[in-house]
């Protein structure tokens, strides 16, 4: 190898050493269950390569993100929601709670009904609309669509 060739190789090396820990840092703190990874079609990586075509597409900000839309009923408008932020349902409940400034009932939290009180349901993608909390965390990440704040009397 010569000399320049050195240096460009040394230089490769330390530009990917510093996308891979500057990628890492983003990362969530626990891995991701393989097939959920493969089903999301998520990288380890924000890095895309260095191809001249790879250049004129925009950057992710997050490799490792499934934005959401929430929506409540009797509201215009919906707010997105990065799913992979949240640890389970309980943290899921408690973040739209603080969003739409609501209460929410389900399953597995005791609390008690009242004329304002809202349910959680999810559109999946066969299309079915369904409860939040009646399938396990990792496939509802795996089929989730958009969610939907209704009121619990309908």
């Amino acid at each position: 190898m010569e000399e320049g060739e050195e240096d460009s190789t040394a230089s490769t090396q330390s530009n990917q050493a510093t996308i891979s820990a500057s990628s890492s840092k983003g990362k969530r703190s626990r891995p991701l269950d393989t097939e959920l990874h493969m089903k999301l079609n998520l990288s380890d990586s924000s890095f895309e390569g260095s191809c001249s075509n790879d250049r004129n597409k925009k950057p992710r900000q997050n490799a490792q993100s499934l934005f959401v839309k929430v929506h409540m009923d009797g509201t215009s408008f919906g707010r997105n929601l990065d799913l992979l932020t949240q640890d389970g349902y309980q943290s899921l409940i408690t973040t739209i709670e603080q969003m739409f400034n609501t209460t929410i009932i389900y399953p597995y939290k005791s609390r008690t009904s009242s004329p304002t009180s809202n349910i959680l349901v999810y559109e999946d993608t066969e299309g079915d609309w369904t409860t939040v909390g009646d399938v396990p965390w990792k496939h509802f990440l795996s089929s989730i669509k958009k969610l939907k704040i209704i009121r619990a009397g309908r």
